[in-house]
């Protein structure tokens, strides 16, 4: 009876040492998930002059210090995509996906009359094309956006082009 009254004892002190490990644990996994800082803020969103390349303009929390990133470099970078919060990392990753996606080329305008068309590439050069070089031109119209690929398409329907 004597040795069933240790082992209870023991099974007791056992019990009691593994409720306050666990305590333990979930306190220090809330600690964790709320102790969270990030060290850069997403502050603007700038587009240069010259290359219409957009990049990220992100401060070092806790300084006025500024830095100008390209949203590609940043999502390429771990150790600096961990720095931000959520909200900026899904920013960041959007803007990302957007510039690596954004089309080269627009159409400008149309001509009816001549069947020409007038496109303006990212550097803000023109290029005049009739409508028969451009369908002809698969890499051209794979670079156009798809409402602009739409307009031609229905350019080419309403003015009854045949092209071959």
């Amino acid at each position: 009876m004597l040795n069933q009254s240790k082992e209870s004892k023991f099974l007791t002190y056992l019990v009691h040492k593994l409720t306050l490990l666990v305590k333990n644990l979930q306190e220090s996994l809330q600690k964790t998930k709320t102790e969270f800082e990030p060290k850069f803020r997403f502050v603007d969103w700038m587009v240069r002059e010259k290359t219409k390349e957009g990049y990220c303009v992100i401060q070092i929390i806790g300084t006025a210090h500024v830095i100008n990133k390209l949203p590609k470099e940043i999502i390429t970078d771990k150790q600096l995509l961990y720095g931000f919060s959520p909200q900026d990392v899904h920013i960041i990753t959007t803007l990302a996906h957007l510039e690596s996606n954004r089309p080269d080329l627009k159409i400008l305008s149309m001509d009816f009359i001549e069947n020409i068309v007038t496109l303006s590439n990212n550097n803000g050069n023109h290029i005049h094309l009739s409508i028969k070089e451009l369908y002809k031109n698969k890499n051209l119209l794979s670079q156009l956006t798809t409402l602009d690929a739409f307009k031609l398409g229905k350019f080419i329907g309403d003015t009854d082009s045949v092209i071959s």
